[in-house]
């Protein structure tokens, strides 16, 4: 790193080497920490803990209705489905294919118990986008419920997978032992 020589001349009057000098000064650059005169003013502090109280809140009820509304879908889904979708990593994104997936068959009844393998990969889409987005009819698009909601409904489909893979493997050590 070079450090002209005037700058150096300068650090060293002050009693500092340069390398002190430039260590403290990236530090300083690249921390977090607010100085003392930019810091949050202390009648702020009370307001601001019951506002992230009041939206905690708000996050654990929108993660809670995102898990029950997966739970709810269950029944229309299958295990081939899960097991596909697990390898995503419960992947959420609502992206175009999402939602014109569901354009396209909003019109539809779906019965997954009758379908076949190829024909559940795609009307699934459907049902679960109708449950992860709504349909603004004023705008006549569908608007993408919150991330939270999202997150709680593929921990949902995460847990039901996980539990059913845990008992398999209990069940066939279960037979293994008889």
């Amino acid at each position: 790193m070079y450090l002209p020589e005037d700058l150096s001349a300068r650090v060293r009057a002050r009693g500092e080497s340069p390398s002190s000098l430039v260590q403290k000064a990236l530090r300083q650059l690249l921390s977090e920490d607010r100085s003392p005169t930019y810091a949050p003013p202390p009648s702020a502090n009370k307001r601001l803990g019951e506002a992230a109280a009041n939206l905690a809140k708000q996050a654990r009820d929108q993660y809670a209705a995102g898990y029950e509304a997966a739970v709810s879908r269950l029944p229309d889904l299958s295990w081939e489905l899960l097991d596909t979708w697990a390898e995503t990593g419960y992947s959420l994104v609502l992206d175009r294919k999402w939602f014109d997936q569901l354009e396209r068959q909003s019109n539809q009844v779906w019965d997954f118990r009758d379908a076949g393998p190829h024909e559940q990969q795609t009307q699934w889409i459907g049902l679960v986008a109708n449950d992860l987005a709504d349909f603004d009819s004023q705008a006549e698009v569908y608007v993408a419920k919150s991330r939270t909601f999202r997150r709680g409904y593929a921990d949902a489909l995460r847990d039901t997978f996980e539990a059913v893979e845990k008992a398999t493997t209990e069940g066939q050590e279960g037979e293994g032992a008889r």
